[in-house]
Formats: structure tokens, C-alpha cells, sequence
């Protein structure tokens, strides 16, 4: 078992080769994708309970590496998941690098609002670019996935278990480890300090702007940006740790056919020509369906977290069979390894009430080397 533990800031581990390794948690309860209802219905309930749980329980603090405080709930609720991606490498320099790194950001609660109810674009939101878009670095990585409180979910024995988050490791040399530095300094050099006043980032340049969105792919809008300066650049959470697989050689087919998700939407639930009325959606007929015959569609493709998290866990499942068959995606890695990684158990102390209250969790997840 690996102990990987956080001391004034400082991580430390124990020995391991040069890797990336994705870490990946899905919503605290699963979202419903059947309908544009129910998927905004489970959304609002995930963030009700949170709210509420919010109030009951302490938080932990963190400094991240452009040397910002801040804190998380130590009953860490996600409403959408998220990824997480962990570097530790050796630079052709021969210099150790040692990174955290996810993107995240539509953490303006005012321009949510003014979009669904006053810009009134319904489903739109799922192709909006959000203008607040930030790399997470440090400690706030680490301790979102000590205190994740999972979903519920059935075992392949039928029994009931909560989700932990799970990773996804992966071999690499000291080309490899450039080409994530490279590609993390890069969108560490849109940060801005979480104080900033929402009126401030709007009055950015374009080109200063990383968006949160759906419609940008990260990895994509890195390398185009390196031929035209113009070019926007953003993308999401999973997006980005896909695009971090991708710098290094390692994102194959399957990968893409199990992570990704493609909704199509009729352009009648989206905003913009036509205004559409969120209340039409939660109680009406219009939330009913996400394509209507005889309208045109426009399709949202995104890796989701959920997604991600349980290919990882089928994978976990398969290898401690006799008989795992895992062919398709050993097919794409034919000189490599795919195994069970070691668990690995991540810690964290923090202030509560009088005291103090030390947590750990345990996580499990594959390598590939």
C-alpha cells in the first residue's frame, strides 16, 4: 500500500517512477441524462444537499502554488465530478517536476442566473463559454480527494457501495514529462487571483481569457494556439486530463469511445435566436425529450467524469478475474502492462471544533506501463 501524505504543504510519497496519473471522482450522486428535466433536476439536488450539508460540517484549509489560501468543505460534495491530474517526472534537464494540476471554473452564481433568466438560452448553457476559466494547482487537489463523499452504487456481487474516487497511472519518460510541464505552464499562465471581481475578468482580452466550456477542446486549442495567436483556448475538467493523456502519446480509441458523451440537442431548448423559458423545461413538455423531429440539432460532446471513473472501475473488476478479458484496449498498448495499481491512501488533519480531526481515504486504480 502507498502512503501518500501532506506536511506544511509539502507532498510526499513513496518511490515511484516517472508517471501521470489521473485521478477521477464522479458526482456525489449520479446525474440523470435521460432528459433535460431530469438531468437539471438531479443537478439542483445534488447542489441542495450540498448546501445544506455545507452548513454542518467544518472546513480545511490550503495554499495552492501561485501561494493563495483558501478551504473546501471536509464533506466535500461534487455536483459533476471532476479530474484530477497528478505529475511527477524527470526533465531531460534531469530536474524533478512534481505537479497538481485540473481545470475548472462557471463559478459565478450571478452569470448563471442572468443567462437562464434574463438571456433566457435553456440548454444553451452546455455550449456557453464561461470567461472564468482556472487551473486548480497544490494542496486543493490533494484535499478534495481526501474528504470526496461518494455516490451509492451497486457491486457487481449486487451489494450496495459508496463511490471513492479512482486513478489511472501511467508510465512515462523524460520527452513525456516535458511535454506536460509545457502544456501545464502554459494554462497556469491564465491565472488570475480568485479575488479578482467578476467586472475585472470581463474586461480581459480574448486572448487572456481561458474559457470554461464544452465547446473548446483543451488539448486542441493548446496546439492551435501556438500557430495562431488568436485562437481561443479552454475546455473542462475531464477535457483537460484528457488533453494531458494526449500530450504524452497514451489516449487511444478506447479511451475515447468509453469517456466521452455525445448529446445531441434540438435547437429548440437552446437559447439565443429564440429565447426559451427554464420553467418550460423543469414543469413543461419541453424538457420532455432532447431531440424533437423535425428540428434541427446541435450535438455537445464532453469526457465525463462518470464516464471515466467507472471504465476504470470495470477495468479494476476485470483484472482480479481468472479469465479478464481486456483485449480491445491491450490491443492499443501491445508492449505494455495493464495492471491492478497498489492502493494508495491520502491523509489530511484539520480544525474541528475544539480539536483537531485527522481523515484518510483509500484509493484504488490501474496502471498502464
Amino acid at each position: 500500500m502507498q502512503i501518500i501524505f501532506i506536511l506544511s504543504g509539502v507532498f510526499f510519497g513513496s518511490a515511484q517512477g516517472s508517471e501521470l496519473t489521473v485521478y477521477v471522482y464522479p458526482p456525489t450522486m449520479k446525474l440523470d441524462w435521460k432528459s433535460p428535466k431530469s438531468l437539471i433536476h438531479s443537478f439542483l439536488k445534488i447542489e441542495a444537499t450540498k448546501k445544506a450539508r455545507q452548513v454542518l460540517t467544518p472546513a480545511t484549509d490550503y495554499v495552492s502554488d501561485f501561494n493563495e489560501t483558501g478551504t473546501i468543505d471536509t464533506h466535500y460534495m461534487s455536483t459533476m465530478g471532476h479530474t484530477i491530474a497528478h505529475i511527477q517526472c524527470v526533465l531531460p534537464t534531469g530536474v524533478a517536476y512534481d505537479r497538481w494540476t485540473s481545470l475548472s471554473g462557471q463559478d459565478n452564481a450571478a452569470e448563471d442566473y442572468d443567462l437562464v433568466f434574463k438571456k433566457k438560452i435553456g440548454v444553451g448553457l452546455l455550449f456557453h463559454k464561461y470567461g472564468d476559466g482556472h487551473i486548480i494547482s497544490g494542496q486543493e487537489n490533494y484535499k478534495r480527494l481526501v474528504h470526496y463523499k461518494g455516490q451509492k452504487y451497486k457491486e457487481a456481487s449486487g451489494k450496495t457501495a459508496t463511490a471513492k474516487p479512482k486513478y489511472i497511472s501511467f508510465s512515462i519518460g523524460a520527452e513525456q514529462c516535458q511535454s506536460l510541464k509545457d502544456m501545464v505552464d502554459f494554462y497556469e499562465s491564465f491565472h488570475f487571483p480568485k479575488s479578482t471581481p467578476s467586472e475585472e475578468l470581463k474586461k480581459r482580452k480574448t486572448t487572456e481569457i481561458l474559457y470554461f466550456t464544452n465547446v473548446i477542446d483543451p488539448y486542441d486549442s493548446y496546439i492551435l494556439r501556438k500557430k495562431d495567436p488568436a485562437a481561443d483556448v479552454g475546455g473542462g475538467c475531464a477535457p483537460y486530463a484528457v488533453g494531458l493523456i494526449r500530450a504524452i502519446g497514451d489516449f487511444v480509441p478506447a479511451f475515447e469511445k468509453k469517456w466521452s458523451r455525445h448529446q445531441p440537442v434540438s435547437e429548440i431548448l437552446i437559447g439565443g435566436k429564440k429565447d426559451v423559458n427554464i420553467k418550460d423545461i423543469l414543469f413543461g413538455r419541453l424538457g420532455q425529450h432532447w431531440v424533437y423531429s423535425g428540428k434541427a440539432n446541435e450535438v455537445v460532446k464532453m469526457y465525463d467524469p462518470q464516464n471515466i471513473w467507472d471504465d476504470i472501475r470495470a477495468i479494476e473488476e476485470c483484472l482480479v478475474q481468472p479469465q479478464c478479458e481486456l483485449s480491445e484496449l491491450k490491443s492499443e498498448f501491445p508492449e505494455k502492462t495493464i495492471s491492478a495499481g497498489k492502493p494508495r491512501v491520502f491523509s489530511d488533519s484539520f480544525k474541528s471544533g475544539k480539536g483537531t480531526k485527522f481523515v484518510s481515504q483509500e484509493i484504488s486504480g490501474i496502471v498502464i506501463q
